[in-house]
């Protein structure tokens, strides 16, 4: 049903190369993504969210799709309508900047 489809992975916030620094600006920056891709001609664009991979959730919680009890970016996702961008839930670690994870 679509013709030019953009799909990225994105995180409300991620921790810098070796865990100095919090970065904040996820939802700026998708929001700026999206933006340009849709104006660039893509009539589709695919979010998968990442932002649950680290969030603090309740014991025993698991993730359904819905989004729900935790910081992500499906308000985002949502100023586009479901037409034109596709919210996915993603809550998985595979990456990891961590340098020191990586030593020794």
């Amino acid at each position: 049903p679509h013709t030019l489809v953009a799909c990225t992975w994105a995180s409300i916030s991620f921790l810098r190369r070796g865990n100095n620094s919090s970065v904040k600006d996820g939802a700026d920056r998708l929001r700026e993504w999206i933006t340009y891709h849709l104006l660039a001609g893509f009539d589709h664009v695919y979010v998968y969210d990442n932002s649950g991979a680290f969030a603090t959730t309740p014991d025993g919680y698991t993730f359904d799709g819905s989004g729900d009890r935790y910081e992500n970016l499906k308000k985002v996702t949502a100023l586009f309508g479901p037409g034109r961008v596709t919210w996915v839930e993603w809550p998985s670690k595979v990456c990891n900047n961590s340098i020191s994870d990586k030593v020794g």
